[in-house]
């Protein structure tokens, strides 16, 4: 490898005039020169070592692109089995959700049923209790009705009597007036 080249004789002046002892400033400068060399690169280096890349990332690539459509594969397999499986576990899950809510259903049907059977028998026995309070009601309503007739006859016979007594009491006062 050639690096690039460095001007030895002026860096080592400007180190001694910065304030090296030459020896100092040749050594530094000697150093600093073989690291250059040695560590450096060339066009041409760099040209092989871009080719060499550029071929390893492309069989890197290929070989990528090869895992990845395994991988696509193999997911693409997986997914349709979990799928199916899935699929299979929605259609069972519905049939015994379906199986629960027809007994479900049939459970509720008999309770409302049975429920519906004591309610017309408590509505039975209500009205009849109705009925019969109403029927002592009705009956206490006649008598108490009754009562109140008589005595408004009694009262009224009491008032037509007043009243005939009156008139003729003073049917008598105007003849023995007129009489006179």
């Amino acid at each position: 490898m050639g690096g690039p080249m460095l001007n030895t004789l002026a860096v080592s002046k400007r180190l001694t005039d910065a304030g090296m002892t030459r020896d100092q400033a040749e050594a530094l400068t000697l150093a600093i020169n073989e690291g250059l060399t040695d560590t450096s690169a060339t066009k041409d280096d760099l040209s092989q070592t871009e080719t060499v890349l550029r071929a390893d990332i492309q069989a890197t690539e290929k070989a990528l692109r090869g895992e990845i459509a395994s991988t696509a594969e193999s997911l693409r397999a997986e997914i349709q089995a979990t799928e199916k499986t899935l699929r299979g576990e929605i259609a069972s899950t519905a049939d015994a959700l379906r199986a629960e809510i027809q007994a479900s259903e049939k459970t509720l049907r008999a309770e409302i049923a049975s429920s519906a059977d004591n309610v017309k028998t408590e509505l039975r026995k209500e009205i009849v209790d109705v009925k019969t309070e109403l029927r002592k009601e009705i009956v206490d309503v006649k008598t108490e009705l009754r009562k109140e007739i008589n005595d408004s006859h009694i009262s009224v016979i009491r008032w037509v009597i007043g009243v005939g007594i009156s008139q003729t009491a003073i049917i008598l006062a105007v003849i023995s007036i007129i009489k006179f």
